[in-house]
């Protein structure tokens, strides 16, 4: 005989028995109450506090950085000699903005500042100007595009509209923007309006002949170069107390502006073309020479390029301007410096540190 299954009983678990809300106090009629409020210091009542949303929650405080020291400018003169001698901030009032639109209070900027030089007011990170270094990092790690710089293609297009040659100083980093050759990138510039084409590595030896006629004299000793404005701005604002070890030395664009309108008068305007945000600001620096007329980044050349209608791609290859540049292609490369100035080192050698990066 066949045996019957027995159906199969199916368990359920069994649920905790949770514990009843407590009752709100009812008016006459059913209707509930209003809850007493917590009274605050002024007599005036205040409501529970929520909790803060995850995604629109203001990051956790971080050390505070001093507040920036900022002392008078001094106009400076015709020499490599930087005429702040390490001690005077610069301005960048206006080179970074917050686009209001955009901003959906996800911080990241805020994190991600080196110099936190931004805070949130009314539900925005907004930039402290007196508080920037103009790196541009705040551009770059933001994904909804609510942080930009300061454009400067239309005034290079008036510039080149006018009556007065335009000068274009390319970076010595200008090939990691390009992916063209050079000399089309020459050829493009040329057909855009700019009369000369001059490379900013010749700046750049200029600068490393000065370093290392200055590390000769100062002999030993901790000096920091001032070629990134970011850098020594920071340093400027924040570590005063190395201010004294800043290499009193200006930039490569300063020095080429200087040695083009050595060349080519006075009365020609010069146009640095780079990737460093920070050089916006170096230009309208009060305490500098005013020989940088504008600054583009290679996005901002390209886009003033599609304006005039001229294709990289498709520019006839042509040569840089004299003065030519030398051995300090290199400059922008970890230890370009050190190389493009002759200095003897070594990658045991602790007495030259070479930082890159964040």
């Amino acid at each position: 005989m066949r045996r019957r299954r027995r159906p199969a009983v199916r368990h359920r678990r069994r649920r905790r028995a949770r514990a009843p809300a407590p009752a709100l106090p009812r008016r006459r009629g059913g209707r509930p109450a209003p809850v007493a409020r917590e009274r605050g210091r002024a007599g005036g009542l205040r409501a529970a506090p929520r909790p803060a949303a995850r995604r629109g929650r203001p990051p956790p405080a971080a050390p505070r950085l001093p507040r920036p020291q900022r002392r008078g400018a001094r106009r400076g003169g015709g020499s490599l000699r930087d005429s702040r001698q390490g001690e005077e901030a610069g301005t960048v009032d206006g080179v970074i903005r917050t686009i209001k639109q955009n901003c959906r209070r996800c911080y990241t900027c805020v994190r991600a500042c080196p110099a936190e030089a931004i805070r949130v007011e009314g539900g925005q990170a907004v930039v402290v100007p007196e508080r920037c270094i103009a790196c541009g990092n705040c551009t770059m790690v933001c994904s909804q595009g609510a942080k930009a710089y300061e454009s400067g293609v239309e005034r290079v297009a008036a510039l080149l509209d006018g009556d007065r040659p335009v000068a274009a100083l390319l970076a010595p980093s200008f090939p990691a923007g390009f992916s063209e050759p050079a000399g089309r990138v020459a050829g493009a510039l040329r057909a855009a309006g700019f009369a000369r084409v001059v490379e900013v590595a010749h700046g750049a030896d200029l600068v490393s002949a000065a370093y290392a006629a200055y590390l000769r004299q100062a002999g030993g000793g901790l000096h920091i170069a001032t070629a990134c404005p970011a850098v020594a701005e920071f340093v400027r604002k924040y570590r005063p107390d190395l201010c004294e070890r800043l290499v009193p030395v200006v930039s490569p664009m300063v020095a080429t502006a200087l040695a083009v309108r050595r060349a080519y008068g006075d009365d020609v305007r010069c146009v640095f073309i780079g990737p460093c945000v920070a050089k916006k600001a170096e230009a309208r620096d009060p305490a500098l020479p005013p020989v940088v007329d504008e600054v583009l980044t290679v996005p901002e050349a390209r886009q003033l390029l599609a304006a005039r209608g001229v294709e990289v791609g498709a520019a006839p290859e042509e040569g840089f301007d004299p003065p030519r540049a030398g051995r300090a292609r290199v400059f922008p490369l970890p230890g370009g410096l050190v190389a493009s100035a002759g200095l003897e080192s070594d990658i045991a050698d602790p007495d030259v540190v070479v930082v890159s990066g964040r």
